[in-house]
Parts: structure tokens; C-alpha cells; sequence
């Protein structure tokens, strides 16, 4: 009965550990690789821009309007595949367009806008028979530098917290200046 128990025991240690290193193996290979990067212009005033990656990206977008603006792409969960090469010639609405490895698990892409456009759309195409990778598509179009932050798509909050902070009013960075009080002209 000892023998039985024993390795029973080890049966259940070896599975355990089995499913240990397999866990610690899924994490390691659930991080996106970003393999490679295409712009393409579609028309006189669209602009497309398509990352490919070996998994589903998990990406939030981010534009500011400096100069005829910037949106920023940040990919969770990513890495950055070895050899991929910033875009440097402009392409359509797209002056430049560069990826780093931000973090150890985060890819940042900085596209800087040539000239003013917002986002028409995004999606995300999944693999299929001709193409294995995932494709997280862009297209931009010509508009005004305002319309640039508002074409963003809405913010996915995880907390409560967030979404009121969100909303609520900015405290002013300085204090207001406290106005002058003019006595009348006494006669």
C-alpha cells in the first residue's frame, strides 16, 4: 500500500510539474511578436498602415497635435521582432514612423503625420490560408490638425476610478490671479 501511495505521489508531482513549466511556457509565448510594418497610400488623402504579429494584438492608441500631429501605438504583451525597420521615407500623410521595445513586454510605434489627418478607421484582420499573421490596420485620412485626438477611439476604462478621473475637472496649475479692487474717485 506504501508503494501504491508513493507512486501515486510521484505520478501526481510529475503532472503537476508537467503543467507548472507548460503554464510558465504559455505566458512566455503569449506575447504578440510585431514582425513587420507596411504603409501604403490608397488615395491622394488616405493612407493605410498595417502591423503584422504572430498573435492577436492588445494595442491602445494614443495622438497628440504637435506639428500636423502624432498618434502613438502602444502594443501590450509585445515584443518586437529582430531586424524590423523604422519607416523613414514619408508615404502619403505619414512623414516617419518609428518602433521601439518601450518596455519589457510593450512595442510603441510613433507614426509623425506629414500633414494633418485623423483616424477613419482601425480593425484587425485574423490569420487566414494566405497569410498566417495577425494584421492590426490603420487608415488614415486628411483632415484638420483638431480632428486628429478626437478621431481616437474611445478609451477602454478596467476601474471606476479611471473613468471619473476621466471626467473630472483638472485643478488649475496655477493659482488665479485675484482681481484688483478700484476704490471710486472721491470728488
Amino acid at each position: 500500500m506504501v508503494r501504491v501511495f508513493s507512486r501515486n505521489i510521484n505520478g501526481l508531482i510529475g503532472i503537476l510539474t508537467i503543467l507548472f513549466v507548460w503554464s510558465v511556457g504559455a505566458t512566455g509565448l503569449s506575447a504578440a511578436e510585431i514582425v513587420a510594418v507596411r504603409l501604403g497610400e490608397t488615395s491622394a488623402t488616405q493612407t493605410r498602415i498595417v502591423f503584422d504579429s504572430s498573435g492577436l494584438p492588445e494595442y491602445s492608441l494614443d495622438a497628440d497635435e504637435s506639428g500636423a500631429g502624432r498618434l502613438k501605438i502602444i502594443f501590450a504583451s509585445s515584443r518586437l521582432a529582430g531586424g524590423l525597420a523604422s519607416v523613414t521615407k514619408p508615404v502619403g500623410l505619414v512623414g516617419a514612423l518609428t518602433a521601439s521595445q518601450s518596455a519589457k513586454d510593450a512595442v510603441t510605434a510613433i507614426v509623425d503625420l506629414k500633414t494633418p489627418a485623423k483616424i477613419k478607421e482601425t480593425f484587425v484582420i485574423p490569420p487566414a490560408a494566405g497569410n498566417p499573421r495577425h494584421r492590426l490596420v490603420i487608415d488614415l485620412v486628411a483632415a484638420r490638425p483638431s480632428e486628429l485626438v478626437a478621431s481616437l477611439p474611445p478609451k477602454k476604462f478596467e476601474t471606476i476610478t479611471e473613468v471619473i478621473q476621466s471626467v473630472a475637472p483638472q485643478p488649475p496649475t496655477s493659482a488665479p490671479a485675484t482681481p484688483a479692487i478700484v476704490e471710486p474717485a472721491r470728488r
